[in-house]
């Protein structure tokens, strides 16, 4: 045994009763599985201490199937005791109260094997013979001994059988606490995965690119396929794609008994490594006592660059390896050694990664995991960086994990400060024309801020093409995900003076730039710069200063970039409200207005001015608007569910009570279909949009618990029949809306 793999007697003699048990079942489906019969027929578990007939961990497979060695008959049976086991104590374990255990019996009848262990005792020959003879003694008291082999095992002897094994010895010596540095068994080595029983979502959008072809086929094709060139000794695999895509955890699905159990790899006989976790042995070092141990297992690693992996597969494809390499790397170069079959990874599919999202996550809202889905554009992990950033900074807009970024943006190629600046340039606005090169094309404008030519641009969006990092559609290209898009345009905004900016991509710009750059300014709220470009923007007489003369592009542009200062896209609009034509019901944008100021009262603070402003919108129109009227708005603020605001139950009522108190006949009218919607109990629902830029949000402030639903209907009631002692119209009104919320709320007929 090599030096690496070494187990001693009196290693095993420190297991307790549990791990003893478990080792010997470890043992036996590696045994099984080296000899191509798989691990199905071991059977083993429950407490030690429990009655369990004398079997511990059972092998059970089918006649016809050759076994020999620690496992001497196709029928075997281990009681496992982590504790000395005397000669004395043999006829009490086989026979208690004087009565051989019928799971004996049954053996003898189908001609099996029993076999006592003891991972305590050390014995000499003498003292094994002595515990082997009383065995056999205890048997012929009950006339079997002639169909039944008998054996009895010892810490040395373990220590043996788990040297013929790296996958359980590499387990046994990290229950021991003496791991191999770096070197795991199998486990859960995927990114945010915590248990081997976590389930992998099988993504049927996944496309994964097989070896010699442009072909995309399935994940679980992929798998078959892994599988099936993974049996065969001497294979040489390599996984590859953009950090976070999912290459581990398909790695370890190989595995997974639960996908196609009949071709699942070994998960006993597997050594995997991180070359991040400076592994000592190192994988060459590795595979070179593996091979002089005659092991055969699968050695994954991960994070492994190409000059490695050639190195290995050299090793790994000698006439004497048994062994089976997987490596794994986030440099999506294709130049690989001859005898290597790549795998190439996409993103997974929007749903899976809100599914990720949703069990690491839970506090997440379902608006905030769709944003982060789109943010991500598939990868998992730039997903988990977004949902671990907005839960303690409460932001989604960009990725801050620079050693992530590294990983996507430069992966292993060596940085380069022009590619980098087309990046920054590229990410400035939404999506570019790349084939258009007149003068006034947006490639232009690009390269201008790049500070290179045209064509160095474009060779600079293939290399980020090639990386992963450029979405191509037709003649369209994206940076992505919008993540790296976001941390990239941040930076850009830094590197110019803002009214260089403003000129290239709006003043001297055309209207799709102009509104592209607006689009991306509103995910960047974050950024001084982009609150600065906001600022003078919505100044009186500003770009955006005048709602009343906008032009549809100035609305589009308005609306993208309201999330980058909420507080004063709120005065703008506040202003442009003075303005008796704009809230007119005949003015065609007043829908516009009313739907953005909704988005605005979502802050606490900013709620009664934003409601105050809609205000004014319902007011202007009939009583009966149409589906977009202001009415109806402003009335989805105070529902109790879905209402798209923070502002607390007391706000609310407050805002509803200050129209009571205005003895306007209009105000009155309109607070009776407020408080009608604060005593709403069933059936909700919108149809408004809750997505606002990059700003976390959810579908608004809702009763959680029971002192919260008395605080919110406790609030409303009261102000019902405060209003319900008038016998004026509003007062019988309020009186009949709050004899219905009653009955709704607590079932009674009165």
């Amino acid at each position: 045994m090599h030096p690496f793999f070494e187990v001693t007697a009196s290693d095993v003699q420190k297991l307790n009763d549990e791990q003893a048990r478990e080792l010997i079942a470890r043992l036996c489906k590696a045994e099984l599985q080296s000899l191509g019969i798989g691990t199905a027929p071991v059977t083993w578990g429950g407490d030690q201490r429990a009655k369990d007939g004398g079997v511990d961990v059972r092998v059970d497979i089918p006649p016809s199937s050759l076994v020999s060695g620690y496992i001497p008959q196709g029928v075997t049976a281990y009681q496992v005791k982590a504790e000395k086991f005397e000669p004395s104590k043999i006829p009490g374990e086989m026979a208690p109260k004087g009565k051989l255990r019928p799971a004996i019996v049954e053996l003898s009848k189908n001609s099996g094997a029993y076999i006592i262990v003891s991972t305590v005792d050390n014995c000499s020959d003498s003292f094994l013979i002595s515990r082997k003879q009383a065995m056999s003694k205890c048997l012929e008291e009950h006339g079997l001994n002639e169909h039944l082999e008998l054996d009895f095992y010892d810490s040395r002897r373990i220590a043996d059988w788990a040297g013929n094994h790296p996958g359980v010895l590499v387990w046994l010596r990290d229950v021991l606490r003496r791991p191999i540095q770096g070197w795991k068994p199998y486990e859960p080595w995927a990114y945010q995965e915590n248990s081997i029983d976590d389930e992998y979502l099988l993504d049927d959008k996944i496309k994964v690119f097989v070896p010699n072809t442009d072909e995309a086929i399935s994940v679980i094709d992929a798998l078959k396929r892994l599988r099936e060139e993974l049996s065969t000794p001497r294979t040489s695999a390599r996984i590859v794609g953009l950090s976070g895509v999912g290459k581990t955890r398909l790695v370890q699905a190989l595995f997974d008994i639960r996908i196609e159990a009949s071709s699942a790899l070994d998960r006993e006989n597997v050594l995997y490594t991180d070359l991040s976790d400076d592994p000592n042995p190192q994988p060459t070092a590795m595979l070179e006592a593996l091979i002089q141990d005659e092991s055969s297992c699968v050695v994954i690693i991960d994070n492994c660059g190409q000059n490695v992996h050639a190195k290995l597969t050299e090793i790994v494809q000698r006439p004497e390896s048994k062994i089976r390499l997987v490596t794994v790397e986030y440099d999506i170069k294709d130049d690989l050694p001859t005898g290597t079959a790549c795998y190439r990874l996409e993103g997974s599919s929007d749903e899976v990664i809100a599914k990720l999202l949703k069990r690491h996550y839970p506090m997440l809202s379902d608006l905030d995991v769709h944003k982060i889905v789109e943010f991500s554009a598939g990868n998992a992990r730039v997903a988990f960086a977004l949902a671990s950033t907005s839960s303690t900074k409460g932001q989604l807009a960009q990725l801050r994990d620079e050693d992530l970024f590294r990983r996507l943006f430069i992966q292993k190629q060596s940085e380069s400060n022009e590619l980098l600046r087309c990046a920054k340039a590229a990410s400035l606005i939404y999506s570019f024309d790349a084939e258009d090169d007149s003068e006034s094309s947006e490639l232009i404008i690009l390269a201008a801020v790049g500070d290179v030519s045209v064509s160095a641009f474009l060779m600079n969006v293939a290399e980020l093409k090639r990386r992963g990092l450029i979405q191509a559609r037709g003649k369209w290209r994206a940076v992505l995900p919008h993540a790296i898009a976001n941390r990239l345009a941040m930076r850009c905004l830094e590197d110019f003076h803002h009214n260089f900016l403003i000129k290239k991509f709006v003043s001297e710009a055309s209207a799709r730039v102009a509104r592209s750059f607006s689009r991306r300014l509103g995910y960047l709220h974050e950024s001084k710069v982009a609150a600065a470009i906001v600022s003078e923007w919505l100044k009186p007489g500003g770009l955006l200063g005048d709602t009343t003369k906008f032009n549809e592009l100035e609305w589009q542009m308005l609306e993208n970039i309201a999330p980058v200062n909420e507080s004063a896209v709120l005065e703008t609009l506040v202003r442009a409200t003075e303005n008796e034509e704009l809230i007119s019901h005949s003015n065609e944008k007043r829908a516009e207005f009313t739907r953005l100021l909704r988005s605005l009262a979502y802050e606490a603070d900013l709620f009664e001015k934003a409601a105050s402003t809609l205000l004014k919108f319902a007011l202007a129109e009939p009583e009966e608007g149409s589906s977009n009227s202001g009415r109806k708005t402003l009335k989805s603020l105070f529902y109790s569910h879905f209402s798209g605001t923070l502002a607390s139950p007391k706000q609310r009522t407050e805002f509803v009570n200050a129209l009571v108190l205005s003895n306007d006949d209009a105000k009155l009218k309109l607070a009776i279909s407020l408080l009608e919607a604060g005593l709403e109990a069933y059936h909700f629902s919108s149809s408004f949009s809750f997505d606002f830029g990059a700003r976390k949000r959810s579908y608004g402030w809702y009763p959680r618990t029971l002192d919260d639903f008395r605080n919110w209907y406790g609030a409303f009631v009261q102000l019902a029949a405060q209003i319900g002692k008038s016998d004026t119209p509003v007062g019988l009104d309020a009186r009949g809306i709050l004899g219905r919320a009653i009955r709704g709320l607590w079932g009674t007929n009165g």
